[in-house]
């Protein structure tokens, strides 16, 4: 790998990319190639990249991106076919979630680390450092969250008051899942060959049996009860 490290940004928001782009401007060891706002244009670059033979080392890459006119609509997505197609680019998430299904989730897609929004700048340019050189990089806060996902559950008085895991549909269970990867209603309607407003009644249905507020909640939840496949 050269001395500067070659990278391509993606973030749906173009004051991130802006301010990402600001941040590292006089990092003398970093070139920012291009910058774009979906999953379908971050395939077009680094296609364009690929056939001039000047792959990036890093993408710098946000979990969601849910751009309307975009097939791809997660960054989830988006990496896991980096990753088969241009093994030798090094893929770092930078994200504003930080709860332990979402760092998790984006880890088996491939990527090399994760760092959050809120990280500092000489954060930044250690996780990019880092994976540039092909090694792993998570920031002491992302390791404990994912470290106390994998806590023991702690013990109770009266093994009677654990409640049994929600029943759900076989369809429940298809829409669950491609809720947990990072798929937007739009996405997992076209997939599973239905309207968009069934998927949203589903997940309302969903949400409603496990007793959820928000997805970050819907997906602990459905891991706690073993519902939900972790594929790799």
């Amino acid at each position: 790998m050269a001395n500067t490290i070659r990278l391509v940004l993606a973030d749906d928001h173009r004051l991130v990319r802006d301010g990402i782009r600001s941040l590292l401007s006089d990092a003398p060891s970093i070139s920012i190639l291009a910058d774009v706002a979906s999953g379908d244009a971050l395939l077009e670059v680094m296609s364009h990249y690929a056939a001039m033979g000047a792959l990036p080392d890093v993408v710098l890459l946000d979990v969601s991106m849910p751009v309307a006119e975009s097939r791809i609509q997660s960054g989830l997505e988006a990496a896991a076919i980096l990753v088969k197609t241009y093994p030798s680019v090094q893929i770092l998430f930078l994200s504003m979630h930080e709860e332990a299904e979402y760092i998790i989730n984006a880890m088996k897609t491939g990527a090399r680390g994760y760092v959050l929004k809120n990280a500092e700048k000489s954060e930044l340019l250690e996780a990019i450092s880092t994976v540039a050189e092909g090694r792993r990089y998570f920031s002491n806060e992302v390791a404990e969250r994912v470290m106390g996902s994998f806590a023991p559950p702690q013990p109770t008085a009266n093994k009677t008051d654990v409640l049994p895991a929600p029943t759900l549909t076989h369809r429940e269970h298809e829409i669950l899942q491609l809720v947990a990867s990072g798929l937007s209603t739009k996405i997992i309607a076209e997939r599973l060959v239905i309207s968009p407003r069934t998927v949203e009644t589903h997940r309302t249905n969903i949400m409603h049996k496990l007793h959820a507020a928000n997805t970050a909640e819907l997906v602990r939840i459905a891991l706690q009860y073993g519902l939900l496949k972790m594929t790799p």
